[in-house]
């Protein structure tokens, strides 16, 4: 059939899986949510810019319904590229925040969400992202439930990593949408991922190009090194007072 036919035009060439790694700062112990906001970024460290954020400062982290409980993704191989692009993965998050930071210099927003792993969890989940990733260049990855909004990725596609944190990675992915009754066309938005891992926290970096969709996302780039920074500085803080 058009399957052994596809696999016989694309020999299979087995990439390298990637391993966790421990690290000096994976042994810390993970931010608690009321930790994770002094470690979360605010305009003080971004000169020109808003942060809003999505949760309240004073209330406790309520997990999600974690993936193992949702419908599966589809091509199941995808699913660490699926949940990525959630800021999640299939481990628990003990803690977690959601900002976004504009500025009227910028036209588009960067998005940042910082979840807390264990400590064996969180290289797990950047392991299975990086083996993922190029697993998927050619896949439609989707959920086949109402909440997923008519909302699937396509195409994603590896970048250079960035040297940060303790593991990095960089990927662009179009996000696509299902027409409906109000908007019967479906649209293509080009957005752009990365994910850095310092000690047990998992940060990702966003943003979609909803106005050009033919131009890649472009993160803020200061946003990334500023964020990343304080989270790196209050890790040891936190860490070197154990």
């Amino acid at each position: 059939g058009s399957d052994s036919t596809a696999r016989a035009t694309h020999p299979a060439t087995p990439s390298p899986t990637v391993t966790p790694t421990p690290t000096a700062t994976t042994h810390a112990e993970p931010l608690t949510q009321t930790e994770l906001w002094n470690a979360v970024i605010t305009a003080e460290d971004l000169t020109g810019f808003h942060v809003g954020y999505t949760q309240l400062k004073d209330a406790p982290y309520h997990p999600e319904i974690p993936p193992a409980r949702l419908p599966a993704v589809y091509p199941a191989a995808c699913a660490p590229v699926y949940w990525s692009t959630q800021a999640a993965s299939s481990y628990p998050i003990t803690a977690r925040i959601d900002a976004v930071a504009t500025s009227p210099a910028s036209e588009q927003p960067g998005t940042v969400a910082l979840s807390v792993y264990s400590a064996a969890d969180a290289p797990k989940a950047m392991a299975d992202l990086h083996n993922a990733l190029p697993a998927c260049t050619g896949a439609h990855i989707e959920r086949h439930d109402a909440l997923a909004s008519g909302i699937s990725y396509t195409h994603p596609e590896v970048q250079p990593s960035p040297h940060l944190g303790d593991d990095a990675l960089s990927f662009r992915i179009t996000q696509h949408v299902d027409g409906n009754d109000t908007d019967p066309e479906a649209i293509d938005i080009p957005m752009t991922f990365t994910v850095v891992r310092v000690g047990t926290t998992v940060v990702t970096f966003s943003a979609m190009n909803a106005e050009d969709r033919t131009q890649p996302a472009v993160i803020p780039p200061q946003l990334i090194p500023a964020q990343v920074t304080r989270l790196t500085q209050h890790t040891r803080q936190q860490h070197s007072t154990e």
